[in-house]
């Protein structure tokens, strides 16, 4: 699959054309593994679109026109947005536009590289389909329509019994399942609550009267 885009669109903002970029990943200089692994697969990907690989630099650096801002991070901060990251929880995340700015900030630990995965299959068409196939839609122009949205996974546990979910943590985390069946490390945020008992429990949960 395969999509061209030749024409800005209006209102949208241009990250890459034809293989250049002017956008650079801002993360926060005490970034947690899963918002660094974030900006190291949002760069990926978007190489793989349009040929244009985006730095990845710290929040240390002066702050540029033209970012994609990674998380909580300080040049986030002097935008003073209203991001409530108290309220987005562990996997929940905000989607922004700033002017020439980009925003993907979540809560930690997962939020941030669940808004990533977000941006790249419900903006730009990427699609996970087995954890050997996906698809990655070639672009000659990136462009994203201005972002002013928030989400917050209703279900605080996820996960589906699927071999390939199992077997790939890479797969599972992009799909945004956090189940303590999977093998997710630090890079993806780790996983969930685990509860216990968890099924098959009812003996335990009667008092013995014999």
């Amino acid at each position: 699959m395969a999509f061209v885009a030749n024409a800005p669109v209006s209102g949208a903002t241009t990250i890459a054309e034809k293989g250049t970029s002017r956008y650079r990943i801002v993360v926060a200089s005490d970034a947690i593994p899963s918002e660094r692994y974030a900006a190291e697969e949002l760069q990926r990907y978007l190489e793989s679109m349009n040929g244009a690989r985006l730095p990845i630099v710290s929040d240390a650096v002066p702050m540029e026109s033209r970012e994609i801002l990674l998380g909580d991070n300080a040049h986030l901060q002097r935008l003073k947005l209203s991001i409530d990251f108290n309220k987005l929880g562990a996997d929940g995340f905000a989607l922004r536009t700033d002017g020439k700015k980009i925003i993907i900030a979540g809560g930690r630990p997962r939020g941030t590289i669940y808004g990533v995965y977000a941006l790249l299959e419900e903006k730009l068409g990427v699609r996970w389909i087995t954890p050997e196939f996906e698809v990655v839609p070639k672009l000659a122009r990136v462009n994203l329509p201005k972002l002013n949205e928030t989400q917050i996974p209703a279900l605080e546990y996820r996960e589906v019994y699927w071999t390939e979910m199992m077997r790939d943590a890479d797969f599972a985390a992009r799909h945004r399942l956090n189940g303590n069946h999977y093998r997710l490390t630090e890079k993806h945020g780790g996983r969930a609550a685990v509860y216990y008992p968890f099924v098959h429990s009812f003996d335990m949960l009667p008092t013995p009267t014999f």
